[in-house]
């Protein structure tokens, strides 16, 4: 074991190997040689910690998929949205789909929980942008713009089934409200900004309402 343990000295070129009349001794090297490997290592490890930096911060963040059943599971998840959009400089949230009609209006199923829903959206200085279909216009000109900050937009012929899907910048939700309210939630950042990437394609082709 210790000439195991000289041997892996000598490689790391910390003692000097003389063979004399058979015999191998070893000398150890100057002390300085052992502070250099020192400093080597401790260079070579400043210049790695950056680059692992930047792997950890690529690193794909998992997906996280809910699934939230019930009209009080529901209005939980409006709040969470809430929440959510804050840590968003723009503090919007959009809102797009084709429910809105009979069982499948969110803002009937929230019932008399939505004026304080909207009461919280406007102390925290959020904004709702909601594209909806015209089958759907009239109701939400009377129930979705009366709230300061919300803007309306409609579009023909994207909507055909009665869902709400609500987007922020980590946040994908996509909501059923018929035969029974289920909201998927799925939280990740890139499948977030693709859906706000389409939704603002379809917003700059659609009609501006006004109150």
């Amino acid at each position: 074991l210790v000439y195991i343990a000289l041997e892996r000295l000598e490689k790391a070129r910390l003692v000097t190997k003389v063979k004399r009349k058979n015999i191998n001794l070893f000398q150890p090297n100057s002390p300085e040689r052992l502070l250099n490997r020192v400093e080597d290592t401790l260079k070579t490890a400043k210049n790695v910690i950056p680059q692992l930096r930047q792997l950890l911060d690529k690193h794909e963040k998992p997906i996280q998929v809910e699934t939230l059943i019930g009209r009080e599971a529901f209005i939980r998840h409006l709040y969470e949205v809430v929440e959510d959009v804050k840590k968003d400089p723009k503090r919007e949230i959009r809102i797009m789909g084709g429910a809105g009609v009979g069982a499948s209006n969110p803002i009937n199923i929230t019932g008399d929980a939505y004026p304080d829903y909207a009461e919280a959206c406007k102390k925290a200085g959020i904004k709702k942008l909601l594209l909806c279909s015209p089958e759907t216009l009239e109701i939400y000109k009377r129930q979705f713009l009366i709230y300061p900050g919300n803007k309306l937009r409609v579009i023909e012929g994207e909507f055909h089934s009665p869902t709400l899907t609500r987007i922020t910048k980590e946040l994908v939700s996509i909501e059923i409200y018929e035969p029974e309210i289920l909201v998927l939630q799925i939280r990740h950042p890139q499948i977030a900004q693709h859906y706000l990437e389409a939704f603002e394609t379809l917003w700059k082709k659609s009609l501006s309402i006004k109150e």
